[in-house]
């Protein structure tokens, strides 16, 4: 999704080399609705941000999406708002406010900035080893009417099934009997991190689909969603229950994906592969004695500067 105050938007640059996978970004609530997977990015501005979501129709649009049982990723700012409420008395300085009710957390912004990188592994995408950093006043929690996402919570099976109340308020739309997962657990303090429910999935982790083993299980389970959508309730009674399939993955054939994952793109090749192109750019357009004197040459230029100088 195009946020007004979008940041770390690099965090979709690896899905951009998929082959088959096309990344775009709108505002608009029929994309929103028909899209494989919804991204809901990190944001400089949560609370702004989550205003004209509203403004627009596009809250409405990701409610009706979560209720269809069709994927939705929030990263950092966006899985802020995927909670059931934000308190920002540092930011936006607008005390508390509710969120989009799709995932039973809530946030609560602090002055001390957590900047850190991350290294663990993922419970729900079958023990996929991941790597990220964080970036965030906000510290997302537990809502008090959830038990805490715990390590030993965390299971590849959940439940076959969730149900939303049709026209519920949007910030019970979790109150379901599906059992919230953290998404991943860092392997220095054993933190869990981020919620997912149904085939709603958040997370404050950045930078975590450069991992070609968590972006291929996570785009298998974009494929096996497609392949097996959820069922479709015509004209359900009013607040009656609508069940859908759960999107989330099994423990079944999870892990073996994991251990070989359908993508055979390394990211790492591919960045590495478009720093080389501006390196050859640049070379081709600046004098060697230039290069040399802005310490860019190549190590096979005649005039590298002097280590020592």
């Amino acid at each position: 999704m195009r946020l007004r105050w979008i940041s770390n938007f690099t965090d979709f640059d690896p899905l951009r080399f998929e082959p088959g996978v096309r990344v775009y970004y709108t505002r608009s609530p029929a994309d929103i609705e028909r899209a494989d997977l919804v991204i809901l990015p990190g944001t400089k501005a949560a609370v702004e941000d989550l205003e004209l979501l509203r403004r627009d129709g596009l809250a409405d649009a990701l409610v009706r999406r979560a209720r269809a049982g069709r994927p939705i990723l929030g990263i950092c700012g966006g899985y802020q708002m995927l909670g059931e409420r934000i308190v920002d008395e540092v930011e936006s300085r607008r005390g508390t406010v509710p969120g989009l009710g799709l995932l039973p957390v809530e946030t609560v912004f602090e002055r001390h900035k957590i900047v850190r990188r991350r290294r663990g592994h993922s419970p729900l995408f079958g023990g996929a080893p991941a790597e990220g950093y964080e970036i965030r006043h906000g510290r997302p929690r537990p809502s008090a009417s959830r038990a805490a996402l715990e390590p030993r919570n965390a299971r590849l099976d959940p439940p076959a099934h969730s149900a939303a109340s049709e026209g519920a308020d949007t910030r019970n739309a979790t109150d379901t009997a599906t059992t919230p997962l953290p998404v991943f657990v860092s392997d220095d303090d054993a933190e869990p991190d981020g919620c997912a429910l149904g085939a709603v999935v958040g997370t404050s982790w950045h930078g975590v689909l450069e991992g070609d083993k968590v972006r291929g299980a996570v785009i298998d389970w974009l494929r096996e969603f497609a392949a097996h959508p959820p069922p479709t309730v015509a004209n359900p009674p009013s607040r009656a229950p609508v069940v859908h399939t759960t999107a989330a993955p099994t423990s079944r054939d999870m892990q073996a994906r994991v251990a070989a994952s359908r993508s055979s793109l390394s990211f790492h090749t591919c960045r590495q592969r478009q720093l080389d192109k501006l390196a050859a750019a640049v070379a081709a357009h600046i004098h060697s004695d230039l290069r040399a004197r802005l310490g860019l040459c190549t190590l096979d230029d005649d005039h590298a500067p002097n280590p020592s100088v």
